[in-house]
């Protein structure tokens, strides 16, 4: 059917081109106009929406509530109830108005395409920081059927620069002298800044232009601005880091891409033959290298469909061809997928090979005996023979085969025998003509086992070892998590070892089932993949194993690609409300925010989580004490937090962090999702593996004859870090990913009815990642999908569904939408709750393990609320006073709490997201206020058996609170749940007199809230809560059993009241957990102080008290004393004493101690008085106030 656009006939948007722009094949971007507003696309929408429209005759959606200036235009769904639609008599009326009703345009859309129609309408300029609606009426002969209406706001315009320059930089740590290295970097600009990809061009440092290709790969708005522009590019490094200059603009002296193009690369008839000087080296076969051995000697070779090549980019600098099929045989049976990609640059000595395997065998019964890829040399090739060391120790060693068996052994065997070694570089080199063919294989040792080899002319790499030696490790539980059943071996066998479903190792399941006791094939790894990426690499013929080693490490490091200068990354907007790397600024933040994204490498060093199966994984509870962890979750994939983010490395460049996100990245691509189903495997869902016990297995907890299937619509289904992976990097298979997800999404939820919409706190978790995940492929795609599915999922009078934390949906529903309803949804109930010192509790106690900066920070930025700052720095304050940075140096980054292993991972996930968001809201209030601390509950210094009794005497210290003239005073008391409280204590809430104002039981777990009136008169309250406990301790350990007695959770009021804790003078403060933090003030005549320091020792200091580090800062903030220590080795002391000198200066003023995790309290010099603040603005004296 033919659509026409009547009155000023725009385009029309095609379907085909949305596809283009959804594959990422657009080479550019329509330029700004500023005509009148007129439609800019119109398409019939095929695809089931999942969203309530209503019965009435016509609805309307508008993406957006609140439209940035710099978009243009308004997306907008149209659905139409009735029949007609399609008939020529029929038409759909488009208005556009202002807020005073005033007609902008109006244009008719005749025949109507379809029931649901997607359309884009452009506003003009002059809306700016104004409102307007948008209006559609259905009409046949002139009578309107129906019609409908939506308003919506214009953001002002920014400020952005229509020119300019983005820096670019090649580190090159390794120092390597390279011509023609292959660059893809991904540039982010802000939006409204560039419209064109034409309109940029390269410089190196002299000003001097470089051949470029640049390509859109994402649009702030579906007919807007550049965000992401790929840029592909050739250069060449000579031992220094290399800087270049992305200029863009519209002025004329820079704007457009003035370098004289190259000739256009040679179409391949069957592979890139004519391209690249290492292509004389390789003979044609090398070109579909990939091969499988079966377990019987079957061999399969690949064997791509169609055409076999294609051609997926092309341009005067780069090629990108890829092919996908079947490994066959010579019979013609097949065993196994591939998709492959080969990255071609115009005069450059670098080929890059993408190759990804997908097991479509019986993973219970189908085994593979070899894998890998053959690299045959057109002439009889001289071996170099294979890289080992590095630098300056870097060697080439002689031999037939070199295995990496394990993460730090690998074998060199030959005809003088065998060496060994430790992390082999992953490189293999022959000599043939005039030049040295190096073959480099990415991340070589940490995904073990594989193997290179020389066969004859051919140089081999072997996924999967030939020569791999058998089995040699027993499987129990100090070791299970290593994997061993599919990491060594002649063979690789998927089938779960009878060992994991037999005690003791299935007892560690838990109360999560991932299989059943003794039924091993409950679970299949069939859909299962890997991805290698190689580069041929050719090099002088005489090249030095030195200078071989320093191209091979940058390739392999990745210091040898572009880094885009971090300030300019975080400015754009395009990772959201971040800010760089500031070590200027903020050194000791930056610091301890380093110690926590350098700590999950250190986890799984500590633990051995290496290996191709395994490796950028992260275990629920890492042991970091002796290696591997428990089976109970065992692997997190991308659960609370998971996988490592690409923040840390895109706001800083840092290649120590792109190693990593890399990885984590390429085992949820490839091993966490599930690529293939078929009969033999009863026919499992693909999608994502929920965290289990392996990478390729679900929990099924609470679905009792459930199967263990991926997940599609979970709270671990997210699509960010794939989509910052393919912006930052170009790797399409993050794509391949995304795009095969968002298809069976799709087709699930057409059979299921439902966008997983559930009531309840707990399935919130799902609700708020859905909701995110939603937002993030419509802003990605602009498909109206899931611009409809996220506003189904975001709608309700109260939205009980949207509670949690984990992923921060509702924040970037609101930030997308700025529906004002929403808005004010977010503020008061979700930002308020999460912020609060206490009302943390209703997500459960994860909420008070991980940090909530995100929800403080966002409502900052909306309301300008400083108690919401306040709380940023109080998480900042937190994670430096935690973070432990002591002996042993493997401890570095954990977080000091009560030792479960699991706190410190989660933690350190949300905070390398979170931390640069905080920084954001600092450098837009332009200050940092004093923190607003986290609550934590208190416990009495001592708990007293009564003599002659089963009873203990439980006393609080008391609080007092001053209570300001005709102001209301708000006490919350609320004991935490424990095990020994099984009977309500006691409360009372005295008068400036003396005399009760309020008494009576508190339960724990359940709070009660005391409100003294404001007419009742002002002065100092005193708050005491006590109780004669009756039990039998589980344990003869004092410490043991007092630690699971309830505390009070402090403050009990709102931040406003002034509220201390008063200690008698010489007494102890009892134990304070998990935050526990204190404010003293220090005498005006001494010039000493001394606090006393208990510490646990024994057996409660290599259990939950592992990690001790006590600080005390003076009222600058800086730290006068600290004591760290780790209780893995030995007792340690029994208590320390801080000796402390006081200058002039520092007297008479706040200091602060704080003792994170589970402390034994303190006892404060008794010559100061013993009055102690959660936070400085609240303390006071109450003797001073009666």
């Amino acid at each position: 059917m033919a659509v026409s656009v009547h009155r000023r006939a725009p385009s029309v948007l095609c379907r085909a081109m949305a596809l283009m722009f959804w594959l990422g094949l657009t080479c550019g971007a329509q330029s700004p106009v500023t005509r009148a507003p007129c439609l800019m696309g119109v398409q019939p929408i095929t695809e089931p929406l999942h969203y309530a429209f209503g019965e009435a005759p016509v609805a309307l959606l508008l993406s957006r509530s609140s439209y940035p200036a710099e978009d243009r235009h308004i997306d907008a769904i149209v659905q139409i109830n009735g029949e007609g639609v399609g008939r020529p008599a029929h038409s759909l009326q488009v208005t556009l108005c202002d807020t005073t009703g005033k007609q902008l345009a109006r244009e008719d859309i005749r025949p109507i395409p379809g029931p649901q129609i997607f359309l884009s309408m452009r506003f003009p300029a002059k809306l700016a920081g104004k409102g307007g609606s948008l209006s559609v009426s259905w009409t046949s002969a002139g009578k309107v059927k129906g019609m409908a209406t939506a308003n919506f706001r214009v953001r002002p315009a920014a400020t952005v620069p229509r020119s300019g320059r983005v820096r670019l930089r090649i580190p090159n740590d390794t120092k390597a002298t390279l011509r023609g290295i292959p660059c893809t970097v991904g540039v982010p600009f802000p939006r409204g800044a560039l419209w064109d990809a034409a309109h940029v061009r390269l410089a190196d440092g002299s000003g001097q232009a470089v051949p470029l290709q640049a390509r859109v790969t994402g649009k702030w708005s579906r007919f807007g601005s550049i965000r992401w522009l790929q840029c592909d590019f050739a250069c060449d490094v000579v031992g220094n880091p290399v800087t270049l200059w992305l200029v863009y603009g519209t002025d004329p002296r820079t704007s457009g891409n003035d370098i004289a193009p190259t000739a256009q690369l040679e179409q391949p008839p069957s592979g890139p033959a004519a391209v690249g000087p290492f292509l004389r080296h390789l003979t044609p076969e090398a070109q579909r290298g990939a091969f499988i051995e079966g377990e019987g000697g079957k061999r399969f070779s690949m064997t791509p469909e169609g055409d076999g090549l294609s051609i997926d980019e092309d341009g005067p600098c780069k090629r990108l061809l890829s092919s996908q099929g079947w490994y066959e045989s010579t019979d013609g049976e097949t065993f196994c997928r591939f998709v492959t990609r080969y990255v071609v640059f115009r005069d450059s000595p670098v080929l890059r090979i993408f190759h990804t395997w997908i097991f479509t065998g019986d993973g219970n019964s189908e085994r593979i005996r070899d894998m890998g890829w053959r690299f045959p040399l057109v002439n009889a090739g001289e071996p170099r023979g294979f890289l080992t060391g590095s630098g300056a120790n870097a060697r080439w060693a002689k031999g037939q085969h070199l295995v990496q068996y394990d993460h730090s052994e690998f074998e060199i065997t030959g005809d003088a025998g065998a060496t060994v070694g430790e992390r082999a570089p992953g490189a293999v080199a022959s000599r043939t003509g005039d030049a040295t063919v190096l073959v480099g294989i990415k991340h070589f040792w940490q995904n073990y086992p594989r193997e290179l080899e020389f066969d004859g002319d051919t140089m081999v790499f072997h996924e999967w070892p030939r020569h791999g030696k058998p089995q040699g490790h027993a499987i129990d539980n100090t070791n299970k998590l290593r994997l061993w059943f599919c990491h060594e071996g002649e063979l690789l066998d998927f089938r779960l070892p009878d060992v994991y479903t037999q005690a003791p190792i299935v007892t560690g399941l838990r109360h999560e089932t991932y299989w059943r006791k003794n039924t091993p094939e409950d679970i299949n790894a069939q859909g299962i993949s890997k991805t290698s990426e190689i580069w041929v690499v050719s090099l002088d013929a005489e090249v030095s194993p030195q200078a071989a080693s320093r191209a091979h490490e940058g390739l392999n490091r990745g210091t040898l690609q572009a880094v885009v200068d971090p300030a300019w990354l975080a400015a754009t907007g395009a990772f959201g409300a971040i800010h760089h790397r500031d070590l200027a600024k903020y050194p000791e933040d930056e610091r301890v925010y380093e110690l926590h994204a350098l700590a999950p490498m250190i986890w799984a060093e500590r633990s051995q989580i290496y290996g191709k199966w395994v490796w950028g994984n992260m275990l629920w509870t890492p042991n970091i004490f002796t290696g591997g962890g428990g089976l109970y979750r065992a692997f997190r994939k991308a659960h609370q937090g998971w996988p490592y983010t690409w923040i840390p490395y895109a706001r800083s460049g840092d290649a120590r962090f792109l190693a990593f996100a890399e990885a984590a990245t390429r085992t949820m691509t490839d091993v966490c999702y599930s690529h293939y189903s078929d009969a033999k495997t009863d026919n499992r869902m693909r999608g994502q593996w929920y965290r289990g016990g392996m990478p390729w297995v679900g929990s099924n907890r609470g679905r009792p004859g459930r199967p263990f299937v991926p997940v599609l619509r979970g709270y671990s289904n997210e699509v960010e870090y794939l989509w910052r992976c393919y912006h930052l990097t170009g790797y399409k298979r993050a794509l391949d990913v995304i795009q095969d997800w968002a298809h069976l999404v799709k087709k699930e939820t057409l059979s299921t009815g439902h966008l997983v919409l559930q009531p309840g706190t707990s399935t919130g978790r799902k609700n708020t990642n859905m909701l995110k995940t939603y937002v993030d492929m419509y802003q990605e795609t602009f498909d109206p999908w899931f611009l409809a599915a996220a506003h189904q999922v975001a709608r309700g009078p109260d939205r009980t569904h949207l509670r949690h934390f984990w992923k921060p949906g509702p924040r970037d529903f609101q930030r997308f939408s700025g529906d004002p309803d929403f808005t004010r949804w977010y503020i008061d109930k979700y930002a308020r709750s999460f912020s609060t010192q206490q009302d943390v509790f209703t997500t459960g106690a994860w909420a008070a393990v991980c940090p909530q900066i995100e929800s403080a920070a966002h409502a900052y930025l909306l309301t300008k609320e400083i108690p919401f700052l306040r709380r940023v720095v109080g998480w900042l304050d937190y994670t430096r006073a935690a973070t432990y940075d002591g002996a042993p140096a493997f401890m570095h980054g954990f977080l000091v709490r009560d030792y479960n292993p699991g706190c410190g991972p989660s933690y350190t996930a949300y905070y390398l997201r979170q931390f640069p968001e905080a920084l954001f809201a600092l450098e837009r209030a332009g200050h940092r206020p004093p923190a607003l601390p986290s609550a934590f509950h208190q416990l009495p210094a001592t708990v007293s058996k009564i003599p002659g009794t089963k009873e203990y005497d439980w006393q609080m210290p008391t609080v007092a609170l001053l209570k300001a003239a005709a102001r209301e005073l708000r006490v919350t008391v609320r004991l935490n749940r424990c095990k020994y409280a099984k009977q309500p204590f006691g409360y009372a809430l005295s008068g400036p007199d003396g005399d009760t104002v309020s008494q009576g039981t508190v339960q724990p777990g359940e709070p009660v809230e005391i409100r003294v009136p404001p007419e009742i008169p002002a002065g100092t309250y005193r708050l005491r809560v006590s109780n004669r406990l009756s039990f039998t301790p589980t344990s003869s350990s004092k410490i043991t059993f007092e630690r699971q007695l309830p505390g009070l959770w402090l403050p009990v009021s709102p931040p406003d009241t002034p509220e201390v804790l008063e200690i008698p003078a010489g007494d102890t403060v009892g134990r304070g957990y998990w935050k526990s933090q204190y404010w003293f003030r220090t005498s005006a005549e001494l010039d000493t102080l001394t606090i006393y320091f208990p510490l646990p020792s024994g057996r409660a200091a290599k259990s939950w008290a592992r990690l001790n580090r006590i600080s005390v800062l003076d009222a600058s903030g800086r730290v006068v004393w600290r004591h760290q220590y780790c209780g893995v080795d030995d007792d340690g002391p029994k208590h320390v004493t801080a000796a402390l000198e006081v200058p002039p200066e520092q007297r008479g003023k706040l200091w602060q101690v704080t003792l994170p995790g589970r402390s034994l309290g303190f006892t404060l010099d008794p010559r100061l008085p013993s009055v102690l603040a959660t936070s400085a603005d609240r303390w006071f004296h109450p003797d001073a106030m009666q």
